[in-house]
């Protein structure tokens, strides 16, 4: 495994002074004036015009392309997706068999609503049985109803903790693979570059997304 160099980067800060030139009344300043002002400029230039240099190590990487091919991520990534289209299909097929239901629910009560009113039913007894078993059905589709609520609100919460922990794993592998790369490297800074969110240009040299992606996956393939 080849890491890339450590790039110094000196911060230089640099204190000038700026000297006015006066008019040609200036020449006939007094002689504590002239004193007072090469008094200035010599404190100016007792002031260090270079700061303490300062290196940092700094390198980059791109979060997102990494985790694109990386194959633990890859791997993860589909079997969560299985996982919810799997998910989603069985409470979509519960849901569509519930619309059903109540559809199939409505046409019959219609359908006993137009008897009723047409005189069918020869009895009262007959009319309270029908209407004791609309009620009834009416009740277990409105328990399947909040049933099926409940069940999403479960598979939704489940499909989370998932990705939490995929999301888990997939930091903790990266996080022990740059650890190793501080300690190996002595980088000071690695900065997490998606697009051009935190950096705006950087020189491809310090750009190590390749290098991560690679060792990722070479570990990976040992386990």
């Amino acid at each position: 495994m080849k890491f890339l160099k450590p790039v110094l980067v000196s911060s230089v800060i640099a204190s000038m002074a700026f000297l006015c030139s006066c008019n040609k009344s200036a020449d006939k300043k007094s002689a504590s004036d002239v004193s007072n002002d090469s008094t200035a400029v010599e404190a100016v230039e007792a002031v260090p015009s270079v700061a303490p240099s300062h290196t940092l190590e700094v390198v980059y990487m791109d979060v997102d392309t990494v985790l694109q091919n990386y194959t633990l991520a890859k791997e993860l990534t589909a079997q969560l997706k299985s996982k919810q289209e799997k998910s989603a299909n069985s409470l979509q097929n519960k849901q569509t068999k519930l619309q059903q239901d109540m559809a199939q629910y409505q046409k019959e009560a219609a359908q006993f609503q137009q008897d009723y009113q047409n005189g069918k039913f020869l009895t009262q007894a007959s009319i309270q049985e029908a209407q004791q078993k609309f009620m009834k059905r009416e009740q277990e589709l409105m328990k399947q109803d909040q049933d099926l609520q409940a069940l999403n609100q479960k598979l939704t919460n489940e499909m989370l903790d998932e990705q939490e922990k995929m999301n888990k794993r997939l930091r903790d592998s990266l996080d022990s693979v740059l650890k190793q790369y501080q300690k190996e490297n002595r980088y000071r800074l690695i900065l997490s570059n998606n697009g051009r969110d935190n950096v705006i240009w950087g020189d491809s040299s310090l750009n190590i997304t390749k290098i991560v992606t690679n060792d990722l996956n070479a570990r990976y393939q040992k386990k």
